[in-house]
């Protein structure tokens, strides 16, 4: 321990500044902890509304649009086992890209255990998945997260260049599921997936067009991907419509008008293809990132599955992901008939 006798005037100031700052940084954590653990008790669950009965029949013509690719290479760059929990880490080669990836599995697994691709939020979110991971070994699942082809929103992209990563995103994820299968121990009947925000969007159509995903858990994800992009407060979206509308000296309906012509595969459109009874939609009740509007569009289109709605923002949403993890991994357990096994708690 310091001993302030012995510092000058002004270090025995910085001492203190740096004191009392450390107090408050200390003290507004225990209250967003405090205060996300009060918000709980204000989250609501809705059940499912009955299953409908004239769901969309996705054609096979839509089906193979979405090409799973050859993965050409597959490289580990690190495998380790940590807490219980075998890390791998690596990069899967395509004929114009390649993508990280990294997979957990349970290291006292037995026999073929079931497998949960969760699709990252916008900005990759690291941490949050590696969390997610964690968390489902421990429920017994294995799970993989991968990240999207190109830097969405950063790359000053075309719209057509949009249009193409969200394919390409899609089709990439099929081929690391594919991939995770291939290698064993994996329940090739027990599959699900976790999409959040952006990766709720891409979550929608992969559940729709690959017939492997059993269940999915959308996680403030919303459709109307032209609305989202014009009436979000994400930076990268605010970013980007102003650098378009700059270039091309255009209005902000008008760029609208071109992301609804260059835009084909909007989240809206393949909802309706879904069981309602599959889907655990989870939304946050002051969403500014991701607009009211849009993620009630989805889970109307989505035939108003079960969903669960939290009192906070969309990234102070994530305050709460100790208390939602447990309700995807039970949501989880009950579309495969699974015992639930007790689980930790972060």
């Amino acid at each position: 321990m310091l001993n302030s006798d012995v510092l000058s005037p002004s270090q025995q100031n910085e001492l203190k500044v740096n004191t009392f700052g450390s107090s408050l940084r200390t003290r507004a954590l225990e209250a967003l902890i405090c205060g996300a653990a009060s918000s709980v008790s204000a989250c609501t669950i809705t059940s499912a509304s009955p299953a409908p009965t004239a769901i969309r029949q996705l054609s096979e013509f839509e089906r193979e649009h979405f090409k799973e690719p050859v993965i050409t290479k597959v490289e580990i760059k690190s495998a380790k086992v940590d807490d219980g929990v075998i890390i791998t880490k690596g990069k899967l080669y395509f004929d114009d890209l390649d993508l990280k990836f990294t997979t957990y599995q349970p290291e006292s697994r037995q026999g073929d255990i079931p497998l949960v691709i969760v699709l990252p939020i916008l900005g990759g979110g690291e941490g949050i998945d590696e969390y997610f991971g964690r968390a489902l070994c421990r429920a017994g699942f294995a799970s993989g997260c991968m990240e999207r082809p190109g830097s969405t929103l950063r790359d000053k992209e075309s719209i057509d260049q949009l249009n193409t990563r969200f394919q390409s995103a899609v089709e990439t994820q099929r081929a690391f599921i594919s991939w995770i299968v291939g290698e064993g121990g994996i329940d090739r009947d027990k599959i699900g997936c976790i999409g959040l925000s952006m990766g709720g969007m891409l979550a929608t159509v992969l559940k729709s067009v690959d017939r492997r995903i059993g269940w999915a858990a959308l996680c403030l994800a919303g459709a109307d991907l032209p609305d989202v992009l014009i009436h979000s407060n994400e930076i990268r979206a605010l970013r980007w419509g102003g650098e378009k509308m700059q270039e091309q000296g255009i209005s902000v309906r008008e760029l609208q008008a071109e992301l609804r012509e260059g835009l084909q595969h909007d989240p809206s459109y393949y909802a309706q293809t879904l069981d309602p009874r599959s889907i655990l939609f989870i939304s946050a009740d002051f969403d500014l990132t991701m607009p009211h509007r849009n993620s009630e569009l989805l889970w109307e289109c989505l035939h108003r599955p079960m969903r669960i709605t939290v009192p906070t923002e969309h990234y102070t949403s994530f305050l709460l992901i100790w208390w939602i993890t447990p309700q995807i991994i039970n949501f989880a357990y009950e579309q495969f008939d699974l015992p639930k096994p007790p689980m930790e708690q972060d």
